[in-house]
């Protein structure tokens, strides 16, 4: 391969199938974490519990607005994770259906892992 280069240096792409399945299985985790993601944003960065005080003896709460505020922001968290994961399930199968189709390319046969995850995603 010519001087030292490394193959991206002289454009040539290697595939190790074994690091694909490491690549999909490590999607898989990091998608499934917006749900702690979600979940600590709403429980704890986004808590309007505190603001909620009232002054004894007047029952006004002067930190309202703000625990009003929060509750709003808390619901966004909704979309956004909504968002993700349809991004992010979009993403990942890009992912497969290009390594399958470079695995056709290759002359090589399905692979049991690109094709249980596959059927993963099908089943989703």
């Amino acid at each position: 391969m010519g001087g030292g280069k490394t193959p991206a240096e002289i454009g040539v792409m290697w595939i190790k199938w074994e690091l694909m399945q490491r690549l999909l299985t490590d999607m898989d985790t990091v998608g499934g974490q917006i749900e702690d993601v979600a979940t600590y944003a709403t429980d704890e960065v986004f808590n309007s519990t505190a603001f909620e005080y009232e002054i004894p003896l007047t029952g006004v709460s002067v930190l309202k607005p703000i625990s009003d505020a929060l509750k709003e922001c808390s619901g966004v968290i909704d979309d956004v994770k909504t968002g993700f994961q349809e991004r992010w399930k979009s993403l990942t199968a890009a992912v497969a259906l290009s390594a399958k189709d470079y695995e056709t390319a290759d002359g090589q046969q399905l692979h049991a892992f690109l094709q249980a995850y596959l059927d993963l995603v099908d089943s989703k």
